[in-house]
């Protein structure tokens, strides 16, 4: 267990107070729905290290009752782990239960780090609650009313496609461009695919367009079965599409380029077909 820095009652400020680290629940409002046990972990050495920069802020609940947290999540979980038996706070005591929702979801949501669901939840809950219309929640967060618009439409995904998303690394875009997917089957197998084929949102928005043209041609070659020798199926439908492969190599010499390898690569556009001429220098000892 990590240590814990604790300041002198001269080095509080006064609009913050110690209060007892068992006393302050969570928001149950909290938009955040995942928190990364590294970051936690980091953030508390941090603090460890330097002492708690940004005091938490709380509401009270009542005699005997302790309070609520309206921001400081994070912070709070790591002087959990850092076993701290008094953490600073600023008490916010005219603060009722619907505003404390209402600043637990603007603190959230202003920072980048959010989930993009997560995010747009937290949205759609504001407008709701009626504590906040669409202009001042574009006016909040920097944002156009079709920005907002976008992330409020990622709430048609369902859970199994949010968890495709959001455990493979795939971004706001890519779920932007499956949403032109109406049946909600097509869309998670569609959506599968482009998690295991790791598609670029540009080669994801191209095989969405191609589905759509022909769905039922799409979804038999991406669905052709192992060959014999149990190797992974040819991907045609990923070949077919000139542009996707185009980009395929490209990406490859990249990353050839970038570890370090002197490849030489030409390209020539020819009007009927791409010729590549490649030369990797030979590594002698």
């Amino acid at each position: 267990m990590l240590g814990s820095r604790k300041k002198t009652a001269k080095e509080i400020p006064a609009n913050v107070r110690y209060l007892p680290a068992g006393s302050i629940v969570p928001n149950p409002r909290q938009p955040r729905k995942r928190f990364d046990q590294e970051g936690i972990l980091r953030l508390a050495d941090s603090i460890n290290r330097h002492g708690l920069l940004q005091p938490l802020c709380v509401r009270p609940l009542g005699r005997d009752r302790g309070y609520e947290l309206i921001s400081g999540e994070r912070r709070l979980r790591a002087c959990l782990l850092l076993g701290m038996e008094s953490i600073p706070c600023v008490l916010m005591e005219k603060v009722d239960r619907e505003e404390s929702a209402r600043l637990a979801v603007i603190e959230n949501l202003q920072r980048e780090d959010l989930d993009v669901f997560d995010q747009a939840q937290a949205m759609k809950e504001l407008l709701e609650s009626g504590g906040i219309d669409r202009e001042e929640l574009c006016r909040i967060l920097s944002l156009s009313p079709g920005a907002v618009s976008n992330k409020l439409r990622l709430l048609k995904l369902n859970s199994r496609q949010r968890g495709i998303i959001t455990d493979n690394g795939l971004t706001e875009r890519h779920a932007r461009a499956v949403l032109r997917i109406e049946s909600d089957s097509a869309r998670s197998f569609i959506l599968s695919k482009i998690a295991e084929l790791e598609l670029s949102v540009k080669d994801s928005e191209a095989l969405v367009a191609q589905y759509l043209r022909d769905p039922k041609g799409t979804t038999e070659k991406l669905s052709s079965p192992p060959r014999a020798n149990g190797s992974k199926p040819i991907r045609k439908l990923v070949l077919k599409d000139v542009r996707i492969f185009i980009n395929s190599v490209d990406k490859a010499l990249k990353l050839v380029k970038e570890s370090g390898i002197d490849v030489k690569a030409d390209k020539i556009d020819e009007s009927d077909h791409v010729e590549y001429v490649i030369r990797v220098p030979k590594i002698t000892a």
